[in-house]
């Protein structure tokens, strides 16, 4: 539901935040490099999953505790490690009068990293930039260029990062805006008429069913006793397994003949199957070695291959 989400509101959050946001839909979190610790690695790692479970051992000698929250992201061809306190921005969000349900996705001023070509206005006396490939927050004194901070970019010229991560305290998913449960409602009531359909053809397939069994019960009256049914299914069943058998097993042997292994004997009953198969020299290695790939158990005997078997009951 992107496009749902892109209408929530990003609020960026520093130690320096002193505005607050007076509506009570939820909003996404923009946290500020004050509140987390941040690492790089270059690593051969595929997968975010595996890269999250090395972040606590990679972020602990920056100061992590193990009762943090760990995420990773990815910044071309490296893995961005990041960690940082719940409760430190519970009590953050607490004192500018916001609660954490409130909180829908969590993103970190790194992500923002490819945004940044000139300093972004977060607040009255609050700026982001880079340094070295880092996102750090600066007072406007300290930037290498003086420059006029109403002349910046504010935080709302920023597009949203594609990736967020979800906050421990807030209620995520549970917080349904209006649009959000108006789809979700939409979504419902086709799946509920979907499902009736769909009910509604499986019945009649059954009645169905019901009519042609109760027709040949009238044709043939045993066929009314459901033991006898049972009886007479498992009878042809077992046909039906034995046949395949037979079929699969031949289809096997087949492969294992050419013109240099021809089939001198083939025995098949009730209980199993043998079969010769006469060959000589590097070819009689290639089938015996092929036999066992496909299932047999081959045995060598001169120039010819045993293969002995018994049937699946």
């Amino acid at each position: 539901m992107t496009f749902i989400d892109k209408k929530k509101k990003l609020f960026f959050l520093s130690r320096g935040t002193t505005h607050t946001l007076s509506a009570r839909e939820p909003f996404d979190l923009l946290l500020s490099p004050q509140f987390y610790l941040m690492q790089k690695k270059r690593l051969t790692i595929r997968f975010g999953f595996e890269a999250k479970r090395l972040a606590p051992s990679i972020l602990e000698e920056l100061g992590a505790k193990p009762d943090w929250q760990f995420e990773v992201f990815k910044e071309d061809e490296d893995w961005v490690f990041v960690a940082y306190d719940p409760t430190e921005v519970e009590k953050a969000l607490g004192s500018l009068g916001l609660e954490t349900t409130r909180v829908h996705r969590v993103f970190f001023a790194q992500q923002i990293a490819t945004q940044l070509q000139r300093p972004l206005r977060v607040g009255e006396e609050e700026l982001l930039t880079l340094i070295e490939g880092t996102v750090v927050i600066l007072p406007p004194s300290l930037l290498p260029v003086a420059s006029a901070i109403d002349d910046l970019p504010g935080i709302e010229n920023i597009s949203r990062p594609e990736k967020g991560f979800s906050f421990p305290f807030s209620s995520g998913g549970k917080w349904i805006s209006t649009e959000e449960l108006m789809l979700l409602t939409a979504l419902l009531f086709i799946l509920g008429f979907i499902w009736t359909v769909e009910g509604l053809h499986y019945r009649k397939e059954v009645r169905n069913l019901e009519n042609s069994l109760h027709r040949w019960g009238k044709d043939y009256p045993r066929l009314e006793n459901p033991i006898l049914r049972d009886n007479i299914y498992h009878k042809y069943a077992n046909i039906d397994k034995h046949q395949r058998q037979l079929r699969e097993t031949l289809k096997k042997i087949g492969s294992l003949t050419s013109k240099d292994s021809k089939l001198t004997s083939l025995k098949m009953d009730q209980k199993g199957y043998t079969v010769a198969i006469e060959t000589h020299g590097a070819k009689k290695n290639e089938v015996m070695a092929l036999s066992q790939r496909i299932g047999f158990t081959p045995k060598s005997n001169k120039d010819e291959i045993i293969l002995h078997g018994a049937w699946d009951k």
